[in-house]
């Protein structure tokens, strides 16, 4: 990728290994919850446009709802487990 959103290639080449067939509903706010901490609002709104096809403006609605999920959710520790085992430790080292 180049341009605009060089920046954010390997959040999306994350993301895309770790649900190669999309971020199911089920998991979608969970995956949003994950990433609040480590990314910008503005960038992990554009990194949800661009790897599910939702505007960035609805993104950005559904990361303000997800910031509230308590850390303790099972579903955000399965998803967290997920994100892992593809790299997320990785990602979460990159400068």
């Amino acid at each position: 990728m180049t341009g605009e959103f060089s920046h954010l290639r390997s959040t999306i080449d994350l993301i895309r290994k770790a649900f190669p067939d999309g971020i199911s509903d089920e998991d979608y706010a969970f995956v949003l919850r994950l990433f609040y901490d480590h990314l910008s609002d503005r960038n992990l709104a554009d990194v949800i446009s661009l790897t599910t096809g939702r505007e960035p403006a609805t993104a950005l609605n559904d990361i303000y709802r997800s910031a509230s999920i308590p850390e303790s959710d099972r579903d955000l520790e399965r998803v967290r487990s997920v994100l892992y085992e593809h790299g997320f430790e990785a990602w979460l080292d990159e400068d």
